[in-house]
């Protein structure tokens, strides 16, 4: 149905997204007239002009001539390039009512026959930069046709695009289909996929650009580069893909929606493929039969199982395992071939660290290809099992598949099966790799481009399922290094029209989006409004079939290449800021073409803690998810889940808390180590996770005389993780996991063997927590700073009370005697000098090896490191010396040596 009832009208323009040329400096911009864009391997590059014509100002017809006269010699020579072809000439620049231009051009005809959608989207980008500094609305670019004998829009001459519908044969063995809806996906990083405002509905995204083989100016021949440069010290095309996989696609799934990104979700660069013909890693039993058609292996035919499906208790099952060679979270993939007459709720079971996870697929839809069924934690070296049976609940009389398995994202490291120029594989995590391949490696032929591969995927993979979809682009923007702010497009129609409903959603989006940025981040953030242009992200998504098209919005967060957005682009709050505005968007879209009121997942809940309560029994508390009068976060939460995990690798299927905020957990064994974590839930959905937290049970009535406290809650651009790419070169990368994890009670806890409770360090500061109750306090401040305080003034307070009182403290942090005794208040350097007994000499002893004191607590270690594979680096480790009475308990190997660590009385001590 179409949408009736927004309320503000639709902004239409074209800003385009660009690159400044690599060598290529802001030649004189604000100084002259405005440029004109041209190309280079590296995306658009804006060209200053002056001289003749200067006088006339911003006129449309004299831009466009400047463009259509093309790169000089010397800019060709520094690979500057034009996609408009040689001997175009402007009939004219027409401005309409609205701020609407239509740009017409005489394309040699010969030109126009061999027009492709790469050219096209370029030339649009070209004329589209080129106009902006005339803040046109809408563009629309047409062409003389010496056939029609009339101008006719040059997207005409574009060779159509069809998608191959996916096989929909059926075996026909029981003529009939289950009448059931869709059971949806499961979550990804928790267990069972929350029911909220988006389930039953599907979104597909595309995050963007990836490395793809191309001609590279830069050096003179074709290989593998990303998309767009590095600027401001990193790639749009890793930033984009970062920012969808860390925040966007986990705030969906969250709220129940089923999401098929165009790239790789899973950033683990290993993964394990299980197919049901494979000699080993896969097993049936029961009643099972080969197929007839072709299964995962689409070069030979009878390369999948059936059988059929019975309610009660399953006859038949199906078993899949493989060993992982790495701890950590992964994807689960499933590959069957779907028909009218499969099952409905085929019963998959994921056997994984924390347990095990039954998820019901649709075979019916969304097969041929690789279907997610959730991210779980495997453990290295243990055997991962995944098993099918012919169970239903809904469907007697249904077919089941089995067929292939894929476990983790992978690399790209083979070009078997893709169709491509490349030479060689790239070699890079598929995840970081273009749709052009990866939609390939899911199933689907060769696209015409990746530009058009992503809108091309969404409609395929969409093709006779029925779903409720719709399609979001992410990206950010590159121009003159000037302009800034956020910008949404539409498709404007020419050549073929614009999807129904695309307007409403790219302008839900686009408010709640500019919205929360100027109110969450910069009130003088810019909003540049919804725009419309022919794009083939935009132009694609609309189909001859009606069930295959869908409403589709391109977003360009920011300009990347505008140092101020660009520093909220390195920003991890900024980027969950902008996912979870693009999430309360879509609901805002569906809540208005629906006529619904639907309620958004909530936000974590706060101050965590989890504590020894006797006789084998822990409560968790916390404080209620909040919220806001500001139309920022989410709404309140109506129930909490508490998650436990024995290794913090494999979570439980967690725990469901109707009321109050907190939970006694029972039946613990002395010495267990158990780990914690809780979420807010509404109908919404779910929200996302609070730090880990761990606990060492006590069964006696005694009380843990350990309290382990996580101060550390820093995330910033900052600690973003250096990358030295051999193409690319210097970047930094917003790899969450290895700049804080919230988990790092793990470490600790599997060193503490004394029973201990654990505490955020909020519930300590706002006395949830009483440090009087403990002997010993393990205080985790990791790479806490300045800026996030390694200790405020009430937690300075109260630990020198607890000193006072004979407490023992451990605490450890890089960056304690630079916050504090280096710039911090004269209170801030007392209690760093007479409480903690430390001074600081200087920032970063350039090493990360340290030796221990013979005689004191860290005696019998030997030279260690204090850096770990895959964690976060601490950069600039504080050099300090022993006071009032302390001494040396580590020193520094190398690099410019000095204290790393000092003791006081009996394992007091500070430690970076």
């Amino acid at each position: 149905m179409a949408i009736q009832s927004v309320g503000r009208s639709v902004v239409l323009a074209l800003i385009l997204a660009c690159l400044i040329a690599a060598g290529l400096a802001h030649t004189a911009l604000a100084q002259g007239p405005p440029p004109v864009c041209f190309w280079s391997s590296s995306g658009p590059a804006p060209v200053g002009r002056s001289g003749e014509g200067l006088a006339r100002g911003r006129s449309g017809e004299w831009l466009l001539e400047l463009l259509l006269a093309g790169p000089t010699a010397e800019e060709r020579a520094q690979g500057i390039w034009t996609a408009i072809p040689a001997g175009t000439s402007l009939e004219r620049v027409e401005v309409q009512p609205e701020g609407v231009v239509v740009v017409r051009l005489s394309i040699p005809f010969g030109e126009l026959l061999d027009l492709d959608h790469d050219t096209f989207e370029v030339i649009v980008r070209q004329i589209g930069w080129t106009l902006d500094s005339l803040g046109w609305r809408e563009l629309r670019i047409e062409v003389w046709d010496p056939i029609a004998d009339e101008f006719v829009p040059l997207a005409s001459f574009l060779s159509p695009t069809s998608v191959v519908h996916k096989d929909a044969e059926s075996l026909d063995v029981h003529g009939r289909e289950a009448s059931v809806a869709y059971v949806g996906q499961p979550p990804a990083y928790t267990q069972g996929q929350p029911q909220g405002g988006l389930s039953g509905r599907t979104v597909y995204v595309s995050p963007g650009h990836g490395w793809e083989w191309r001609y590279d100016s830069r050096v003179g021949y074709s290989r593998w580069a990303t998309q767009r440069i590095v600027y401001e010290d990193f790639i749009e095309d890793h930033n984009n893909g970062e920012a969808v996989n860390q925040y966007l696609l986990r705030y969906l799934w969250n709220a129940g929606a089923m999401v098929w990104p165009a790239r790789e979700r899973d950033m683990n660069e290993t993964a394990v493929i299980v197919n049901n013909d494979d000699s080993t890693g896969f097993a049936l039993q029961g009643s099972w039969t080969t197929g007839a058609h072709t299964g995962y292996d689409m070069d030979a035919s009878g390369t999948y199982s059936f059988t059929g499906v019975v309610m009660g208790t399953a006859t038949a099952t199906a078993t899949w395992t493989s060993v992982i060679p790495a701890d950590g979270q992964s994807a689960v993939y499933v590959w069957y071939r779907s028909a009218s007459d499969r099952v409905p709720d085929a019963q998959y079971t994921v056997h994984h660290a924390g347990g095990e996870t039954t998820v019901a697929v649709d075979q019916r839809y969304h097969g041929f290809t690789w279907h997610y069924i959730g991210t779980y934690g495997f453990r290295a070296g243990e055997v991962a099992t995944i098993t099918l049976t012919n169970l239903t609940f809904t469907a007697p009389g249904s077919l089941v598949i089995a067929d292939a398995v894929r476990i983790g994202g992978g690399t790209f490291d083979s070009l078997s099966g893709i169709d491509t120029d490349a030479l060689y594989p790239p070699d890079k995590p598929w995840w970081e790799v273009a749709a052009f391949y990866y939609t390939q490696k899911m199933g689907m032929a060769q696209p015409p481009g990746d530009v058009t591969a992503r809108p091309i995927y969404a409609r395929w993979e969409h093709a006779n399922t029925g779903d409720d979809a719709v399609y979001v682009s992410w990206h950010t923007n590159g121009w003159n290094g000037t302009t800034r702010g956020t910008e949404t497009y539409i498709h404007n129609g020419d050549w073929l029209p614009r999807t129904e409903n695309s307007e409403y959603l790219a302008q839900a989006i686009h408010d709640e989006l500019v919205h929360d940025i100027q109110v969450g981040w910069d009130p003088a953030w810019q909003d540049r409004g919804v725009k419309q242009a022919n794009l083939g992200e935009l132009r694609e998504l609309w189909d001859e079939n009606e069930e295959t098209r869908m409403p589709g919005a391109l977003v360009e967060i920011a300009f990347h290449d505008n140092p101020q957005d660009a520093a909220a682009l390195r920003e991890p709050t900024f980027q969950m800021l902008a996912a979870r505005a693009i999430y309360q968007g879509l609901v805002s879209y569906f809540e208005t073409r629906d006529s619904v009121d639907l309620v958004l997942l909530p936000e974590p809940p706060t101050h965590p803690a989890v504590q020894n309560a006797g006789s084998g029994q822990v409560r968790v508390s916390w404080l209620p998810s909040p919220t806001d009068t500001l139309g920022l976060v989410g709404d309140p939460a109506t129930s909490y889940r508490v998650y436990t995990s024995g290794d913090g690798v494999g979570w439980s299927q967690g725990i469901s808390v109707s009321s109050g905020t907190s939970y006694t957990l029972t039946g613990l064994a002395e010495g267990d180590l158990l780990f914690v974590r809780v979420t807010g839930t509404n109908v919404g959905g779910e929200s996302f996770p609070t730090e880990t937290l761990a606990v060492r049970v006590e069964t006696t009535d005694h009380d843990a005389e350990t309290l382990l406290v996580n101060g550390f809650d820093r995330l910033n651009e900052t600690m973003l993780v250096e990358d030295y790419d051999a193409v690319e070169g210097y970047n930094l990368r917003m790899l969450l996991d290895q700049m804080n994890s919230y988990n790092y009670v793990i470490q600790h806890g599997e060193a503490i063997s004394l029973p201990f409770d654990s505490s955020s360090n909020e519930a300590v500061y706002e006395g949830s927590i009483s440090l009087d109750n403990y002997g010993l306090v393990d205080w985790i401040l990791g790479e806490e700073s300045t800026q996030d305080e390694t200790l405020n003034g009430t937690e300075q307070a109260l630990l020198e009370s607890f000193l006072d009182g004979g407490g023992g403290l451990f605490i450890s942090g890089a960056e304690i005697g630079w916050d504090l005794d280096h710039l911090g208040s004269s209170y801030d350097q007392e209690f760093y000098n007479d409480v903690l007994r430390a001074a600081y000499i200087s920032d970063d002893a350039e090493t990360y090896v340290v030796t221990p004191t013979v005689g004191l607590i860290f005696e019998g270690l030997g030279d260690f490191r204090f850096d770990a594979a895959g964690m976060y680096a601490a950069e600039y480790p504080d050099r300090i010396q022993s006071t009032s009475g302390s001494v040396a308990a580590l020193s520094y190997h190398g690099g410019l040596g000095g204290t790393a660590a000092i003791q006081y009385s009996a394992g007091s001590g500070i430690c970076p």
